[in-house]
């Protein structure tokens, strides 16, 4: 849909200039504002024009799990942080809940994991953030115990071979690191993938442009 509907974003040339502008930037050659200034006004245009004409048909899942409100299908669908599930009801019905992990469990109003509270021996809850889904204790207030969910790859450490899971930083950004921290300190900022590098044999990491680079060689 995206190369059919805004390839000028997609295309490889503009990914390039615009990180090579977004360093510029980041070491002070360039202002930021004629830059977004110039790529967003165009880009809200067309924007708001595609999401009149465009159809979304084949771009959301009708599964087979039903709404608790109304008892229609639940659709995935796309949201600022990611799938989420929605009745087919909608503007009717509008009810919502996150995609979880499927090694955790539902239970009740919460969504429970199968993990205790380190300091309470309560159960831990799956709720929502701006940066999306976190497990905290159940006995909030009184216990105000949180950590991040963890989301794991297809990817092998490659010094240890443990799992590498997406973790994110107290600010929210998203990285990669392995599963056995603190034994294993391997972490990456970019996606890595299953390729290797056919100079040094290192793992391929995808950047946010989706650019393939190498994580030792950087090519």
């Amino acid at each position: 849909m995206l190369v059919e509907h805004f390839p000028e974003v997609v295309d490889y040339n503009f990914t390039a200039k615009m990180e090579e502008n977004l360093d510029e930037i980041a070491e002070g050659k360039l202002k930021w504002q004629p830059v977004i200034k110039e790529f967003y006004e165009p880009f809200s245009k067309q924007l708001s024009n595609k999401m009149e004409t465009v159809q979304k048909n084949g771009l959301e899942k009708v599964t087979s799990e039903k709404c608790p409100n109304c008892n229609k299908n639940l659709v995935e669908k796309f949201g600022r942080f990611g799938k989420f599930l929605a009745c087919s009801g909608f503007p009717e019905c509008k009810f919502t809940k996150p995609i979880i992990d499927k090694n955790i469990s539902a239970g009740g109003n919460l969504q429970k994991s199968q993990e205790k509270c380190p300091k309470c021996n309560k159960n831990l809850a799956i709720k929502e953030s701006r940066f999306g889904p976190f497990l905290a204790c159940e006995g909030y207030p009184k216990c105000k115990y949180t950590k991040n969910l963890e989301i794991k790859s297809e990817v092998k450490c490659p010094n240890c071979k443990g799992d590498l899971v997406q973790k994110r930083t107290r600010r929210g950004k998203v990285f990669w690191g392995c599963a056995n921290y603190p034994k294993c300190k391997t972490a990456f900022w970019q996606e890595p993938t299953r390729q290797k590098c056919p100079k040094c044999d290192s793992l391929m990491l995808k950047d946010r442009f989706g650019k393939i680079k190498c994580s030792q060689c950087k090519e």
